[in-house]
């Protein structure tokens, strides 16, 4: 989840950055990239949301690597200089923010604007992802113990955008499934 040590001494002057951003933003290039060569299809398969909701996944990481002072998620434990900062989050974060404004035809926005309930719905379950692995990583890791390896609160941030992933799915599924027998 870091830079190599051996890139590092070679290239001493070199601040690379970190995987996760990495990640992030070639996740992003993939949705801007389906964006430019076609039109968001209105399909159970909703690649668009899946892009944009997997881009943001690094960025929590980081995130909660940056609240419970956890080296491996911040990708810096090789060396401090090639980790994700805040500010970097905070532009990823601004960056998802325009990309879901500026694409109306995401099927979040078919589903938010149906009614209040899957408004609550969706905000629960995007706070949970993001909640719930703090809660469990203050309650429950030990830095020192191991500060390399993914602990319970990486596999709590996971279950929680799968969770949300999969309820996107099953929802936009349904509607295809009722647009289809109308």
């Amino acid at each position: 989840m870091a830079v190599p040590r051996l890139f590092l001494q070679a290239m001493p002057g070199v601040v690379p950055t970190s995987i996760m951003t990495s990640i992030g933003l070639v996740l992003f290039c993939f949705y801007e990239i389906l964006v430019i060569i076609r039109p968001t299809p209105k399909s159970a398969f909703i690649m668009d949301d899946v892009l944009l909701h997997l881009a943001l996944f690094p960025g929590g990481l980081s995130l909660l690597g940056h609240v419970l002072d956890i080296p491996t998620y911040k990708s810096s434990f090789v060396d401090p200089r090639a980790g994700i900062g805040p500010m970097e989050m905070l532009f990823m974060g601004t960056y998802a923010v325009v990309a879901v404004i500026s694409n109306q035809h995401l099927f979040l926005w078919r589903f938010l604007v149906e009614s209040f309930r899957n408004r609550v719905t969706f905000v629960l379950l995007f706070l949970n992802q993001y909640i719930a692995p703090i809660i469990v990583g203050l309650w429950v890791v030990d830095v020192a113990q191991s500060p390399r390896t993914p602990g319970i609160e990486f596999f709590v941030m996971l279950a929680g955008v799968l969770a949300t992933l999969i309820f996107l799915f099953i929802q936009a599924y349904t509607r295809s499934d009722k647009l289809k027998k109308a």
